[in-house]
């Protein structure tokens, strides 16, 4: 999807006033054109007349070297000024999140991935204890791997987002949890290579949410990122962009005819918002 720029203007009252843009570093992690987030907050920020314009870190980072950047005390060689991930206790101590869901909690709503063949075995699967004769696996630093664990499940961690698709195929685990919006990308770039396929009939389903986090210093800049992204929510365009990017997973995916499992997330702070209907996919 391609999403034409806007001119960007200065949001302080001085309508008609061109902005002098300035750079806002964010931890590149691949293409952003694919990346979600990416493309929902340069629309937020076009939209909304900021002078802040989206950069990419000058290196690929790690989720865990931008999260440490980010939490220094003092500027970081790298520069990154922003990033955008799931959250939990620790992050929130550490770092200034923006508390509005960018994908709506649909990241904690996970469907697997497995060998083709043996989607079977989890045809029985009805309840939480009935999941604790498999493994999951799931990134080392990921709070979903926490999430897991928490509730009595085996996980294997892998450092590494390229050997996780490799790993299940190896049998170094029985299922792969994968957030909705990631489904259809994932399908045909990295599960269908390996022989795994999407299991038909579970959804996995714990209370998170991904969120725009920056410096604990940069409260000026978390406050003007909730202002656009507040901006985008009112206009309907943040829900019609979701809708669309997300379309091809959700179809894939097939919600409705899909049995939920609930797990609990003891990692989620108190301060989430979820009692603001809004800001959740229903």
């Amino acid at each position: 999807m391609t999403l034409r720029r806007r001119p960007l203007l200065l949001s302080l009252g001085l309508a008609g006033v061109q902005a002098k843009p300035r750079p806002l570093v964010y931890a590149r992690q691949g293409d952003p054109l694919k990346d979600f987030c990416f493309v929902l907050l340069r629309e937020a920020l076009a939209r909304a007349g900021s002078p802040l314009q989206l950069t990419p870190s000058r290196e690929r980072v790690s989720h865990a070297r931008a999260l440490a950047d980010l939490a220094a005390p003092q500027s970081s060689h790298s520069g990154i000024e922003l990033i955008w991930t799931m959250t939990n206790q620790e992050r929130e101590r550490e770092l200034l999140p923006v508390r509005i869901p960018l994908d709506r909690g649909l990241f904690g709503w996970r469907v697997l991935f497995v060998r083709a063949g043996e989607e079977a075995r989890f045809a029985g699967a009805r309840r939480l204890a009935d999941l604790r004769s498999f493994s999951f696996l799931q990134g080392h630093d990921w709070p979903d791997a926490d999430i897991l664990a928490a509730n009595g499940l085996r996980v294997e961690r892998a450092t590494q987002l390229e050997a996780l698709f490799p790993m299940v195929a190896r049998q170094r685990a029985d299922a792969l949890p994968r957030g909705v919006p990631e489904v259809e990308e994932e399908l045909a770039s990295r599960a269908t290579p390996q022989g795994l396929v999407l299991e038909p009939r579970l959804l996995l389903r714990y209370p998170t949410a991904l969120y725009c986090f920056v410096s604990p210093q940069r409260r000026e800049l978390a406050a003007e990122l909730e202002r656009c992204l507040r901006a985008l929510q009112a206009s309907g365009a943040f829900d019609r962009l979701l809708r669309q990017w997300f379309a091809p997973s959700l179809a894939l995916v097939k919600l409705p005819q899909r049995r939920v499992i609930e797990l609990r997330n003891p990692f989620l702070p108190v301060a989430t918002p979820l009692q603001d209907a809004s800001l959740w996919w229903k």
